[in-house]
């Protein structure tokens, strides 16, 4: 039943992709082509970028005669908070945006605002880099971080991405345990995704105990937010 599901949503996806366009599959394709070396990225993209940010957003106004990316300021996330209204481009101000929340790993979560284009580029190159090790849409996963009020998932949500939410605010070897009950063989869940500090956690512990990859279904765990020590990675 679980592979059924799998291939279910797989389906679905690109039926609904289809209908917008096939927007994503055509991002995919592009992208693969880009890793191929079928065709190079403009050397023009930065001037692009760099143009679009003075002309179009409050901050970056100021800059208007740069010469080089050297003219531009370091910021930090804490000062594009201060001041987030004068980082958004003229050009989406009153546009329908989706926002993406950081972790806040780093104790400053931060809200990106994508256009539906960037957010289908955004999903697409999700999937190239997922493709590589096997795992497709569909595939069955957990997602280990710290849940917030504002990015937890519904039952009906985490139903339709098949996806579940493991909660790492506490790291007890009970709530670890009941992290290798959801992941042991059999669950048919197919790849972790979590912060690099609570993957060395978990992984850890579950060496501790034991635990050897052939008691998992797991194919691919994919670390965010900070550098996976080579300790965590040979775990």
């Amino acid at each position: 039943m679980s592979m059924l599901g799998e291939a279910l949503r797989r389906y679905s996806f690109w039926f609904v992709d289809a209908l917008c366009g096939s927007k994503v599959k055509k991002y995919l394709l592009d992208m693969e082509k880009k890793m191929q070396g079928e065709f190079d990225t403009p050397c023009d993209d930065l001037e692009k970028l760099l143009n679009h940010a003075v002309n179009t957003t409050e901050f970056y106004g100021k800059f208007k005669d740069y010469s080089s990316i050297n003219d531009f300021p370091v910021i930090t996330k804490k000062r594009v908070k201060e001041k987030y209204g004068q980082f958004i481009s003229s050009v989406y101000k009153n546009k329908k945006l989706h926002e993406v929340k950081t972790s806040g790993s780093t104790e400053e979560r931060f809200t990106m605002l994508q256009d539906k284009q960037k957010r289908k580029r955004v999903i697409a190159e999700m999937l190239y880099f997922l493709k590589q090790f096997g795992v497709y849409p569909g595939y069955r996963y957990i997602d280990a971080k710290i849940w917030f009020e504002d990015n937890r998932r519904t039952k009906l949500a985490q139903m339709v991405r098949n996806m579940r939410m493991f909660d790492c605010s506490s790291l007890s070897d009970a709530s670890l345990e009941q992290l290798y009950g959801m992941l042991r063989k059999g669950q048919g869940l197919k790849c972790l995704t979590g912060y690099a500090t609570f993957l060395s956690s978990i992984a850890q512990y579950f060496d501790k105990q034991g635990y050897s990859p052939d008691m998992f279904d797991v194919k691919l765990v994919v670390s965010g937010a900070e550098r996976l020590e080579p300790a965590a990675k040979a775990l």
